[in-house]
């Protein structure tokens, strides 16, 4: 066997050890190598239906706007009727209300001091003297509540009270009970200051946001369905979103509209008036005697001047400055 030839096996042999131990090698990485059962795929839940759109045909009739006459005479404050629910709340020691803590003009919590402060409280404080015969603020036990959450709230027992910009509807009056209305506002379009839309009528594709749960979304659609609806918890993170140019437009009551563009600075209120939006203080519903009482302490505010001196301190620098101190909105009783 030459020399020649028996280099020729070894190369062989070195080359097939060599095979056998890549194969090796390979199995053992295959064997060795962990497996997991394959993820099944997470369902995506379909988008919410988007309401029927409702187009605005005037004011809210005075038949949806009634509510229960006030007891004549009032009850003393401070010694409610005896098994009436306003002496239920006398002795549990406090007013439960549910209350809005973003909406500037009507229910805000200060930065500073993280008081709750704004035109909404101001409507729960008199119904707590009213009750209590007494400004102690440990009478008064104020939550906050979304848009979203304030029916089921109240069905639930969980406030004894809303007062949360809530505007009172012949649906809502199935599923709550209203107190006499107390402020009125109507339903337009904040922009930012370079967008050139001049009314929701121009705004065809723009991405417009309203908060969950809340009115403006049917007529929002009503008065321009060609608008792309965008649904955020409230209105306040629609201005944030509108600042960070995630969306075009925030549509809700101009009364609410007039505390984003405060804070904001950057935007304005645009076009006309497509809704009317009639605020009440809604309550749970089995109570008759608790409305009526309501109303009664509205009603005085309203006569009293007391209607107009939160006016003036919450609502005339944002809504009509410059202007007169318009006259409360009147009762309707049914």
């Amino acid at each position: 066997m030459d020399s020649s030839s028996s280099a020729r096996r070894n190369a062989r042999r070195v080359a097939r050890i060599l095979v056998a131990v890549c194969a090796a090698v390979l199995l053992a990485g295959c064997q060795s190598r962990p497996t997991f059962p394959r993820p099944a795929p997470v369902p995506v839940p379909p988008p919410a239906p988007l309401p029927q759109p409702v187009k605005f045909t005037g004011p809210i009739p005075d038949a949806v706007l009634a509510s229960n006459r006030p007891p004549d005479p009032m009850p003393t404050p401070g010694q409610m009727p005896p098994g009436s629910y306003m002496r239920q709340i006398q002795d549990s020691g406090k007013l439960i209300a549910g209350l809005r803590s973003d909406i500037v003009l009507f229910s805000f919590i200060d930065p500073l001091t993280g008081t709750r402060d704004g035109f909404d409280v101001a409507m729960v404080r008199a119904v707590t003297r009213a009750i209590f015969g007494s400004d102690d603020p440990s009478h008064l036990d104020m939550h906050t509540v979304l848009s979203a959450d304030r029916i089921p709230s109240l069905q639930q027992g969980r406030f004894n009270i809303v007062a949360a910009v809530m505007t009172i509807t012949a649906a809502r009056k199935q599923q709550v009970d209203f107190s006499e209305l107390y402020f009125r506002a109507a339903q337009r379009v904040l922009v930012s200051a370079d967008n050139p839309a001049r009314g929701i009528e121009d705004m065809d594709g723009q991405r417009v946001c309203a908060a969950e749960g809340s009115t403006s979304i049917p007529q929002i659609l009503g008065a321009n369905p060609k608008v792309r609806i965008v649904v955020r918890d409230s209105e306040s993170d629609c201005a944030a979103d509108m600042q960070q140019g995630l969306v075009d437009a925030v549509s809700t009551d101009d009364a609410i509209l007039a505390g984003l563009g405060t804070q904001a600075g950057y935007a304005r209120v645009i076009g006309q008036p497509f809704s009317d939006e009639p605020y009440g203080l809604a309550m749970q519903q089995g109570h008759p005697e608790f409305v009526a009482f309501v109303n009664g302490v509205l009603s005085q505010m309203k006569t009293s001047g007391e209607w107009k001196a939160n006016y003036e301190r919450y609502l005339s620098a944002g809504l009509t400055p410059g202007q007169p101190t318009p006259e409360p909105p009147k009762s309707i009783y049914q």
